[in-house]
């Protein structure tokens, strides 16, 4: 005889002696729903991945970002993301992009803190000096010298906020500090802003008397040479270059990483000169 099925929820009854079947009740859609990372990936319901681990490949890192992978390889490559490229593919560490979403989170420039690093610079050093006292515990203002091209390096990865350049002669600057940024493929979302002038030169031993740069590269004078990538570097080489020597004809006896260092040198006498 015909049997109604009972509705939804309505209790049923089974014959006397008859042991009742428990039916399980499945958790993994309810896994899956408080499992943020299998959320982001748009995961089926009732699918849970396994626990992602300290790398992310590309379509883990893009669903964690909410970025399509297009978008994602652009940042990567422009070295926008922390990411590495291993045979041939790129992975991205969990706990570097989780810093990198605070960090773009943070105030960022020119709100509650401010990164400068790049070129060495006696004035810009007195102002951040000045700086960050009056702002007290307000913000924070750092100033880290590292030489040009290492300081570019640090604004394209998006580690410091502002990056001092001396790059080049005074009448020739505002084309080769253009060509400069053009290296770095950020550079379009940077403004570039000519705050002063100022004279490169050689810093001398006391009573040392010469006639021209190109003596102190041809004889045997001692040299504090600045770090590769650092403005008075390239002035050196420029300079040098003009009068047919080259770096690798003075005799470098130390290397100093700031204009201040350098001097200490000198003034200490164990170096005759210093770019």
């Amino acid at each position: 005889m015909p049997v109604r099925k009972p509705s939804p929820g309505a209790p049923t009854t089974a014959e006397p002696g008859a042991k009742r079947q428990r039916t399980p009740t499945s958790s993994s859609a309810q896994d899956t729903a408080l499992d943020p990372f299998a959320a982001a990936q748009g995961l089926p319901e009732g699918a849970r991945p396994g626990s992602p681990g300290p790398c992310l490949d590309t379509r883990e890192a893009a669903a964690f970002l909410h970025l399509n992978e297009k978008k994602l390889y652009e940042l990567a490559k422009n070295g926008e993301l922390p990411a590495a490229r291993v045979g041939g593919k790129w992975l991205f560490p969990r706990a570097l992009l989780e810093e990198w979403l605070l960090e773009q989170a943070h105030g960022g420039a020119l709100t509650d803190r401010l990164l400068i690093t790049g070129s060495d610079d006696p004035l810009l050093a007195a102002t951040v000096g000045a700086l960050a006292p009056a702002l007290g515990a307000e913000a924070f203002v750092a100033y880290s010298p590292t030489g040009t091209l290492a300081g570019l390096e640090l604004l394209a990865r998006r580690r410091a906020d502002v990056c001092a350049l001396h790059w080049g002669g005074v009448e020739h600057s505002v084309q080769q500090h253009a060509m400069l940024l053009r290296r770095f493929g950020p550079h379009r979302k940077w403004a570039l802003v000519r705050l002063a002038l100022r004279e490169q030169g050689v810093i001398l031993r006391r009573g040392l008397q010469v006639d021209g740069i190109e003596t102190l590269a041809a004889f045997d004078y001692r040299w504090a040479m600045r770090q590769p990538g650092a403005g008075s570097a390239h002035f050196l080489e420029s300079a040098l270059a003009s009068r047919g020597f080259s770096a690798a004809d003075c005799s470098a006896v130390a290397t100093a990483h700031s204009e201040r260092e350098a001097a200490a040198v000198v003034a200490r006498e164990d170096a005759d000169c210093a770019p």
